[in-house]
């Protein structure tokens, strides 16, 4: 047996960290479709319900920081995103940050609830229709959120669907039609929320036929986790008149 020598790399790319819901299964092929190869991806998930109401998605409060700790504190990673809307808004996004932390005290926190907002102030977007996959005391929370910061909502759509395993299935016509629905009364644009909902290859469309923009959960969580590692959108595929701010 010889001893053979070796190089090590010493230019590291931007390490991200995205914690997965255990029923979601679409946030990790949008993701990987967005996502520059600039930057490596790190993920794992946290145990979630298979049905979304207020109770289950507080749950997932206590095994934030058990999961965030499945991508270990060595590698370093430079942002955490936690990738749920209706947890987030729920759980409330300071209080995801402080659990992520616990684990990764350096790396900033990203969550699509905040995410979103910051996409549509980035837009300009004040007069908001939203599109939900939600049952109605999951959805109002989150309007009652956008209120909050200042949005207007103009019209909520939402398809009022509490199993995962549904929401994971909705088509694309059937949300092109609650787009269409809620991009009414002057809104500047649509907030389609749900990681779970496969929303990213309807966004271009949507925004050439109605002339607004479309924001959606996985598509401002992309965007937000790379404009704050510095990475342009430039570089990535994320859609939408997002891509171009």
């Amino acid at each position: 047996m010889t001893a053979f020598p070796f190089d090590t790399n010493p230019n590291e790319p931007i390490k991200l960290g995205l914690i997965v819901l255990s029923s979601d299964e679409t946030i990790e092929d949008e993701f990987r479709a967005m996502l520059p190869k600039s930057c490596s991806l790190f993920q794992t998930r946290i145990h979630s319900a298979p049905e979304v109401t207020p109770d289950t998605l507080m749950e997932m409060k206590a095994g934030l920081a058990t999961s965030a700790s499945m991508i270990p504190p060595s590698f370093n990673v430079d942002l955490v995103g936690y990738a749920c809307t209706s947890g987030a808004t729920m759980i409330g996004p300071k209080n995801v940050a402080t659990e992520v932390q616990k684990v990764h005290p350096n790396a900033q926190v990203c969550t699509p609830i905040t995410a979103v907002m910051r996409a549509l102030n980035t837009l300009g977007a004040r007069k908001i229709g939203m599109v939900t996959p939600y049952i109605p005391d999951v959805s109002q929370e989150m309007r009652n959120l956008l209120i909050e910061n200042g949005f207007e909502i103009s019209a909520l759509v939402s398809f009022e669907v509490s199993t995962e395993a549904i929401v994971a299935r909705i088509t694309a016509d059937a949300i092109k039609r609650a787009v269409r629905a809620a991009s009414v009364d002057g809104a500047d644009a649509v907030f389609v929320s749900c990681t779970n909902l496969r929303t990213v290859d309807v966004i271009d469309d949507l925004e050439d036929e109605l002339g607004i923009a479309i924001v959606t959960s996985n598509q401002a969580l992309a965007w937000d986790m790379l404009t704050s590692v510095g990475i342009s959108t430039a570089q990535s595929a994320v859609p939408g008149r997002l891509s171009k701010t």
